[in-house]
């Protein structure tokens, strides 16, 4: 039980990162592109976006891309193209 509680927590974990880099990002474009001042400057918010202020730029795109495969492998498992094939037996 206790293997579950860790995995769940690192799902969420993950989810939050995600989250907080989706924010940033959009909240940088706002601030440079339409010149809203949301009283954060807008080169705080891209040191939060692209992982430099948790010293994660070397490894931020590498979990990028594993978010990426990830989305990929489960949206190509829903879609039912790699489905279970059945077999029509011939009447005798």
């Amino acid at each position: 039980m206790k293997a579950i509680e860790v995995k769940n927590s690192e799902r969420t974990d993950i989810f939050s990162f995600r989250v907080l880099t989706v924010l940033t990002g959009m909240s940088t474009t706002v601030v440079r592109e339409w010149s809203v001042s949301i009283g954060v400057p807008a080169s705080f918010l891209l040191s939060i976006h692209t992982g430099e202020i948790f010293h994660l730029e070397g490894i931020y795109p590498i979990l990028n891309g594993l978010g990426l495969l990830g989305l990929l492998v489960t949206g190509l498992s829903m879609s039912g193209l790699f489905g279970k094939k059945t077999r029509q037996n011939p009447k005798n």
